[in-house]
């Protein structure tokens, strides 16, 4: 089964799985990534910043409200593959 999965996905994205002791550290990973992004300014164009600032916090929420749901799916026994 896990074979059959495994095959949607590149080699570079296998290895990533298997990096990570758990996948909340995917999570983590990712929001640290998406912090780096915002961190980078655009000289003389605040507009573009602010835009990019919204931007990258609207996706953490994102990403943390998955992490979330992931979690409630788990506790609950209701998680589907």
């Amino acid at each position: 089964m896990i074979a059959e999965i495994a095959e949607n996905y590149t080699e570079k994205q296998r290895l990533l799985a298997k990096k990570y002791d758990n996948i909340y550290d995917v999570f983590d990973e990712i929001i640290s990534k998406i912090d780096l992004f915002s961190a980078i300014k655009y000289e003389d164009n605040s507009s573009l910043n602010y835009g990019i600032y919204l931007y990258v916090e609207d996706v953490k929420d994102h990403i943390k409200a998955l992490e979330f749901q992931l979690k409630r799916e788990i506790l609950e026994q209701t998680l589907k593959v």
